[in-house]
């Protein structure tokens, strides 16, 4: 029997290396200053003239997101990674940037001072909650784009952390997270960190416009996908009236299932019911839409009065306890005993219709040029995408870990979170090859920000000697970076 587990042993080592395994984070901080990301940061002026710049901080936050960390403490990692330090370094000096500090990388406790000075004023905060806008204005001039859908949703921020935080809808203490995504340019291009106790029905028309604000140049028509919490008689004069700066906004929105629109479903005879047809031309005997004859009533004084129409979706409930044809007691007795075993199955808004138990659906929208199914199945497109791109904010990058229980602190924390979301889409659609457009952030780590790489002298230059089958990606995005003479590298 050996007397060991393996014929090696395993040595720590105390020296800085010109070895590094993130070549991909040099990539990303060449792409922060390239962008204007680093120029927009030290613009908001929360150091000045000592210590870490306002950049520095950013970019360590940005490369804490990326490369999979989630708190401030996982500084000390960037920190010993000397091939990484000095590509930093060099690519501030490169720039014109004094070295004031030895390290690239500011320690965890400067980082978390730098944290509750950035929140302190609501100046401060907003300065970095438009820093997320630098990327989203190269990735439009590089790709421009004249049509643009804008998604807006919420997300939940749970936290324990500080007395004063409140609770949601749903009881929990928690932050809430306001996010416009444009799948266009897969960037959110407007996001608000609010307290946990507001509402996601709370002044959509307004998010609404200051998403329309921070919008890049070129834009010409805007169509937006709002879930329920989107339903305001507002809103939707705002979108028909054409008073916003892209005139008429084309909409679809997810519509509570009120008693009084559940009874005028309930009112439409079979033939109303229209199929959905595969894309074999098959007809889906479970699925059926309808338009229905819905006036809202705070629309009825509206002159003009919006050109809107409602569509409805049903589908069947399969359930044991359903049989095929039921009658109108039986039908109301199996969806009082289903909700009570799964309460969860009341967002369904089960009703009988004709012998059958079905789940109803409601959806409003101005456009008129796509029929019933092709406007349901373009607003279903924001679902799955919204949910993805909070998980990815939350779980994948370090939105979730609330750092302090100072709200300016976590909401600077978010708006970097979302920075470098965005820098990371410009990096995947712009840099990479197609097939990396969309690649997923547990690739990412398993590639680019996890390849050894080292850093040598090759006569008056400095060389990052990237190994392995990713050296030539990661070669041919730096070169592309270069080329790109818009951006003044």
């Amino acid at each position: 029997m050996p007397r060991k587990t393996a014929p090696f042993n395993f040595e720590s080592a105390t020296e800085q290396s010109s070895l590094t395994a993130k070549p991909g984070g040099i990539l990303l901080a060449e792409l922060f200053h390239a962008s204007g990301c680093a120029a927009a940061a030290d613009a908001i002026g929360v150091r000045r003239n000592r210590g870490y710049s306002d950049a520095d901080h950013v970019l360590s936050s940005v490369l804490l997101n990326a490369l999979g960390f989630d708190a401030g403490d996982d500084l000390e990692q960037l920190r010993s990674d000397g091939a990484l330090v000095s590509a930093v370094h060099l690519l501030n000096e490169h720039r014109g940037k004094e070295r004031r500090t030895g390290n690239a990388f500011p320690s965890p406790s400067a980082f978390r001072a730098f944290l509750t000075d950035a929140g302190s004023t609501e100046e401060r905060v907003r300065g970095f909650s438009g820093l997320s806008s630098v990327p989203v204005r190269c990735a439009q001039e590089m790709k421009p784009q004249e049509k643009i859908t804008v998604d807006m949703d919420a997300t939940i921020i749970p936290t324990e952390r500080g007395d004063d935080v409140r609770c949601n809808y749903k009881g929990e203490r928690s932050h809430m997270g306001f996010n416009s995504y444009v799948p266009e340019l897969d960037m959110v291009v407007h996001s608000e960190f609010c307290p946990g106790n507001v509402s996601p029905r709370d002044d959509q028309l307004g998010l609404l416009r200051r998403t329309l604000s921070k919008l890049p140049g070129g834009v010409k028509e805007v169509e937006t996908r709002i879930d329920s919490a989107g339903y305001c008689m507002d809103l939707i004069k705002y979108c028909c009236g054409g008073e916003s700066p892209y005139g008429v906004i084309r909409f679809s929105i997810s519509v509570p299932m009120y008693k009084a629109y559940r009874e005028e479903i309930e009112r439409l005879s079979e033939k109303a019911w229209s199929p959905f047809v595969d894309e074999n031309g098959r007809e889906e005997t479970d699925r059926r839409w309808a338009e229905v004859n819905i006036v809202p009533t705070l629309l009825v004084s509206s002159e003009p009065y919006p050109e809107i129409r409602f569509i409805a979706v049903r589908e069947r409930m399969k359930h044991p306890k359903l049989k095929e044809r039921m009658d109108a007691a039986q039908m109301e007795l199996a969806i009082e005993e289903i909700e009570e075993e799964h309460p969860k199955t009341e967002q369904l808004h089960l009703t009988g219709m004709d012998g059958t138990v079905w789940k109803v659906f409601l959806m409003v929208t101005n456009d008129f040029e796509r029929n019933g199914q092709q406007a349901l199945e373009h607003h279903w497109k924001r679902c799955g995408k919204s949910e993805e791109v909070h998980g990815i904010l939350k779980n994948d990058l370090a939105g979730g870990h609330v750092p302090s229980a100072d709200f300016g602190s976590c909401a600077v924390w978010w708006y970097l979170c979302v920075l470098s979301y965005n820098l990371q889409r410009l990096m995947t659609h712009r840099l990479f090859p197609e097939e990396w457009a969309r690649v997923h952030q547990k690739r990412l780590l398993a590639t680019i920000y996890s390849t050894p790489a080292k850093m040598v002298r090759h006569g008056k230059q400095r060389v990052i000697r990237v190994f392995g089958l990713l050296g030539r990606l990661i070669e041919a995005a730096h070169w592309k970076l270069l080329r790109l003479g818009r951006l003044n590298i």
